[in-house]
């Protein structure tokens, strides 16, 4: 009986290492740099309608007129390598709103980004006012204009932390920042972010938060501190909201995210709501 029991057991004990050598877990960390073999799987493409409410209301009265730019945007998004970017967004206009400052046709950004703690990462973004023919300022000069940009994520307990720091060499514009979020729950997170001009007098203070009302539904609203308001921009907001529906393929949002907005007891006027941006958008595979 004794020896029966023991053959037994010693086969299953040799059974276990067995088995625990073919369930190892691949490290996602340094899986890096990984060439994606599909091609649906590294591609992705975005067409969004922006508009304002003052433009949407606008086309029911004929005294009225837009007041904003109204786009429909095409957005591609490659990733061929794990964490390796390029996305490019062109932008056709649909009425007749002008800004001879500021109203590019397309934008784009590439770079490395890891969502990983202790990871570094690499970015270049050019959001300047490229236009597809312009003789005074070609692509090769037109990409100068661009930002750099390097950053550190890590982990403090709970806090979600990101440094970075920017610049832009035609501007001479040169930013440091400290980005923190905190999950409250798994609906609802806050999050500051801290930015130091080094190349201007001035500082920055962001405090934000966001929540998530049903499965659908978000809402979002943030706050802006300066340590100069005497030298604060007049396209730099004082405060913004946004409030988002979004599913698997399709998004409608309403925000005054990157609107001039001012406090009610401030002199200066600032945008309204109806200034708001109102974006739809949808994911489209092919």
């Amino acid at each position: 009986m004794f020896i029966k029991s023991f053959n037994k057991s010693d086969k299953q004990i040799n059974k276990t290492p067995n088995s625990a050598k073919v369930a190892k877990i691949p490290n996602e960390k340094f899986s890096c740099f990984k060439t994606k073999k599909d091609y649906k799987k590294w591609t992705k493409y975005k067409i969004e309608f922006d508009s304002t409410l003052y433009n949407i209301m606008s086309k029911f009265d004929k005294n009225k007129k837009d007041i904003k730019r109204q786009t429909i945007n095409f957005n591609i998004r490659l990733t061929p390598i794990e964490y390796v970017y390029l996305s490019t967004t062109l932008m056709l206009d649909t009425n007749n709103y002008k800004n001879k400052y500021y109203q590019p046709n397309y934008y784009y950004s590439f770079g490395y980004s890891d969502w990983h703690s202790d990871t570094f990462g690499f970015s270049y973004s050019n959001y300047e006012n490229n236009l597809f023919l312009d003789n005074n300022n070609p692509f090769a000069s037109s990409f100068l204009d661009g930002t750099w940009g390097v950053d550190y994520k890590t982990k403090l307990k709970d806090i979600s932390i990101k440094f970075n720091a920017s610049y832009q060499p035609s501007h001479n514009l040169a930013i440091v920042s400290m980005n923190s979020s905190y999950d409250i729950n798994k609906d609802s997170s806050i999050s500051t972010n801290y930015q130091h001009y080094i190349t201007y007098p001035q500082d920055r203070l962001e405090v934000s938060a966001k929540t998530k009302l049903g499965k659908k539904f978000y809402i979002e609203g943030g706050i802006y501190l300066y340590s100069d308001m005497k030298l604060q921009q007049d396209y730099e907001a004082d405060y913004y909201y946004k409030f988002k529906y979004k599913s698997e393929n399709f998004s409608v949002e309403y925000s005054n995210q990157y609107q001039n907005t001012r406090w009610p007891w401030r002199e200066e006027k600032g945008s309204t709501f109806l200034e708001g941006n109102f974006r739809v958008s949808f994911i489209v595979t092919i």
